[in-house]
């Protein structure tokens, strides 16, 4: 086999998209192509996980469905926490804002970081007892803080 098109087909920024060098692929299923990917290029795996899905079941089974606020601040109450667990990169922020303004609903926003835990249980326990909406963001950056907020809730 060319070592220089395996090189060439290594290097690649989406080798997932790209046909193995010397017809190494002719002959190999999409599952097998998934296998030989991450064997190679472990790195480039989920994109080569999400082609397989897409091209196996359909893009519905890759699309992150998106979530309609207003019919979930239907059935919140104060006593009702809704928990939002995002995809990276997806910001629900307007969506959020829009929700409470169509539903008449008064909300605060934090973001964790160090040494605002406490302000932001605070909030929480101020936005149970009067019934309005407090948006945690940044939970992945104190999951300790997390245990805390869930006895409080």
């Amino acid at each position: 086999m060319n070592e220089h098109s395996w090189k060439s087909w290594y290097t690649r920024e989406d080798p997932e998209n790209e046909p193995l060098p010397a017809d190494y692929g002719k002959g190999l299923s999409k599952f097998q192509h998934l296998l030989l990917v991450k064997s190679l290029r472990s790195d480039r795996v989920i994109n080569a996980t999400r082609n397989f899905i897409k091209d196996s079941m359909g893009e519905m089974y890759i699309s992150s469905p998106t979530v309609d606020f207003e019919k979930v601040a239907n059935f919140a109450s104060e006593k009702t926490p809704i928990v939002v667990i995002l995809s990276p990169g997806s910001d629900p922020g307007a969506d959020i804002i829009k929700a409470a303004t169509v539903c008449a609903r008064k909300f605060e926003t934090i973001s964790l970081g160090q040494g605002v835990e406490s302000i932001a249980l605070k909030m929480v326990q101020r936005g149970a007892k009067e019934g309005h909406w407090v948006v945690v963001n940044n939970c992945h950056m104190l999951q300790r803080w997390l245990e805390e907020l869930e006895a409080a809730l």
